[in-house]
């Protein structure tokens, strides 16, 4: 033990409750555990970001934004999938016409998620879908906020470099500008699945289960811009149930009692936010006789013919 001044640095464990921010530690009940219960590379409690990490954040979603938005309505393939798209849009903004279902899979066996238009009607609605370039440029806005989530997942799992490692990687991934720069259902995945993870992150470390109903929005997106996208749910319900497991373990009496009741909720709540992204498929399959259903039946019948279900 050192001195300084005549003074005795204090204990090891008397500061390091404290260390980052005045908050209990995450990993001990108590919130009293000594270093290694402290350590954030443990806990996930990173230390809020400072100037300098701000400032490479907001270089590298400037540089994202440079190479996503510059010469924007010479770029990006406009062919029958994007006339498609602008064509629904367009009786959706002028017209009235609500879609009930997305575009079309690849192999022609039902459609993917009608969310996709409504996420893009803002856009179209500025000129009436006369024009794709706001619907463009949306998606090039969606390009660079994936940046900006990826930071924020990579920063609460690995810390600030791994933060800022993780979105200099995504700013500059030359799929990930391509997918920003023209009409696709995939293309705002990064997005909404960074916000789906980063949430579901943030309400385990915090104990926080209100985070859910976003990660549920995420998901919800996710899911509905691909088929595929439905493989988000199974991991982020394993941790929701661990949280479950956690509050009962960590608890006693009526607290355990509240807290589970609180994940329970926001489980519940997370559930109807999902599901409520399938309402217009739901309306779509009352109203036509199931037709989504049998192309589905039919195409598993068939052996599956086609490539994927983009």
């Amino acid at each position: 033990m050192t001195a300084v001044a005549g003074r005795s640095s204090p204990p090891r464990e008397a500061v390091g409750v404290r260390d980052l921010g005045g908050a209990p530690a995450v990993g001990s009940p108590l919130g009293v555990g000594g270093p290694a219960a402290d350590d954030p590379r443990r806990t996930g409690a990173w230390p809020a970001p400072g100037r300098w990490e701000l400032l490479g954040l907001c270089t590298v979603l400037a540089i994202a934004a440079l190479v996503r938005f510059a010469f924007l309505p010479t770029r990006g393939e406009f062919d029958l999938d994007q006339g498609h798209d602008m064509l629904v849009l367009r009786d959706f903004v002028r017209a009235g016409i609500v879609p009930l279902l997305g575009p079309p899979t690849s192999v022609g066996a039902g459609h993917h998620g009608a969310v996709w238009y409504y996420l893009l009607a803002p856009a179209a609605l500025l000129n009436g879908a006369n024009d794709p370039i706001p619907v463009v440029a949306l998606l090039a806005l969606l390009g660079v906020a994936a940046v900006a989530l990826t930071w924020w997942l990579a920063r609460s799992v690995g810390g600030p470099v791994a933060g800022l490692v993780a979105a200099i990687v995504l700013a500059g991934s030359a799929t990930a500008i391509q997918a920003s720069t023209f009409i696709w259902n995939p293309s705002p995945m990064a997005a909404s699945s960074a916000l789906a993870f980063a949430a579901a992150r943030k309400a385990w470390r915090d104990d926080s289960p209100a985070w859910w109903l976003l990660a549920a929005v995420g998901a919800m997106l996710t899911m509905q811009l691909h088929w595929l996208g439905a493989l988000i749910a199974p991991p982020l319900a394993v941790l929701w149930l661990a949280q479950v497991l956690r509050a009962g373990r960590t608890r006693s009496g009526a607290r355990t009692a509240r807290g589970r009741r609180g994940i329970l909720l926001a489980g519940v709540g997370s559930v109807a936010i999902v599901a409520a992204g399938y309402l217009p498929l739901a309306i779509h399959e009352v109203t036509s006789g199931f037709t989504e259903i049998h192309l589905i039946l039919d195409y598993l019948r068939g052996g599956g013919e086609g490539s994927a279900l983009d």
